[in-house]
């Protein structure tokens, strides 16, 4: 999109936020305008929902820790500074960054910390920002609005299935891995229709035959095991550089190329094989 096409949509904005409407009238996000603004990719078979946040605001990072439950949804992230002057500084803060609602920026709010952004700040976007929270005014956060009205957590449909929670948290990720030069470490022959994971373990970790069995009988993944181990073998030392984990003193999942979190884990994978793991 030119610079000029998206500041004359900027300045369409800009006049119709000066207008505080009822919010049947309030202008939904565009796929193409706003698209800085999803969290992730755009579907055409999946609704809209806006969701207003703070950086600053506890109950908003609990849900930006959540927000797999909306994996229904395109979800358009617009930041809503409205808990003080420490709130609107970290968020002009992220309009420096590649995306407002970039992977780095999301970890930065929800670990506390600034997001690690170089560039110039995108005028044009945060004109975008402010002004839907201008047309919305939320006065709470976090706030959701689906097709022209203010909705509640318990009236979306959140029900996601195991497969979805799955397939969200790859399509999440930006390291796309070559799984069939690491063959070698297959618990079991990988089959094409299921997903891959790879289990990061340091060298003083066991790995019991009951734990490798669970992981041969899963349906939904194809399982890999790299341990840290002596002498040190070709396919274990290159998946840990690929995937930033060469010092990793901890047993940690690799899905896709995404480096699972705690919530992640607990959500997806077998309580019994994590119970197992722990154990170790």
């Amino acid at each position: 999109m030119s610079q000029l096409y998206r500041g004359a949509l900027v300045l369409i904005l800009c006049i119709a936020a000066a207008f505080q409407t009822p919010a049947k009238d309030n202008m939904l996000p565009d796929n193409l305008i706003h698209s800085a603004f999803l969290l992730n990719e755009w579907q055409a078979n999946k609704p809209s929902l806006i969701a207003f946040t703070d950086p600053r605001c506890p109950y908003c990072i609990k849900a930006l820790e959540k927000q797999r439950r909306l994996a229904n949804y395109n979800v358009y992230l617009f930041w809503a500074p409205i808990l003080g002057e420490a709130s609107k500084q970290s968020v002009e803060r992220f309009f420096f960054c590649d995306s407002p609602t970039s992977k780095d920026v999301i970890e930065s709010v929800i670990n506390r910390r600034q997001p690690n952004c170089e560039g110039n700040e995108d005028r044009t976007l945060r004109t975008l920002n402010d002004s839907m929270v201008q047309q919305y005014s939320p006065k709470s956060v976090p706030q959701y609005w689906y097709a022209g009205r203010r909705v509640a957590l318990s009236q979306l449909n959140l029900a996601l299935s195991n497969k979805q929670v799955i397939q969200s948290i790859a399509q999440s990720s930006l390291l796309k891995v070559q799984w069939e030069r690491y063959n070698s470490k297959a618990v079991a022959s990988a089959n094409v229709a299921l997903t891959n994971i790879g289990l990061v373990i340091p060298q003083n970790t066991e790995v019991s035959n009951k734990l490798i069995y669970l992981m041969g009988q899963d349906k939904r993944f194809n399982w890999y095991i790299f341990q840290n181990s002596t002498p040190y073998t070709k396919e274990n030392t290159e998946f840990r550089m690929l995937t930033n984990l060469e010092s990793s003193s901890e047993a940690t999942f690799v899905l896709e190329g995404k480096i699972l979190s705690k919530t992640e884990v607990n959500s997806v994978l077998d309580k019994e094989l994590i119970r197992l793991l722990s154990s170790s």
